[in-house]
């Protein structure tokens, strides 16, 4: 689809160097970014092929948050899994 965006990373990236990705892919046309807020949701398949989704965390442009330094490995999250 046109409004994905496929990233390889590591499971020690942080939601604040994930958002910095999609800020780095975002049309250079946006003239204004500031306050936009990323909420990272974690979907995963279970053993019964189901998914589940759980909050991971929130990202504000131009600001610091908490959550900017939480590390996908202390989330859970696995290869595989989708974030949204």
């Amino acid at each position: 689809p046109d409004d994905e965006l496929l990233v390889h990373t590591w499971p020690d990236a942080t939601l604040g160097e994930l958002a910095g990705l999609i800020e780095d892919a975002w049309e250079v046309g946006v003239k204004s970014k500031e306050g936009c807020k990323f909420a990272f949701r974690l979907l995963h398949l279970n053993g019964r092929g189901e998914w589940h989704t759980r909050e991971m965390g929130q990202v504000y442009w131009g600001r610091r948050t908490k959550d900017d330094g939480r590390r996908l490995l202390e989330m859970n999250f696995e290869a595989g899994d989708l974030i949204d």
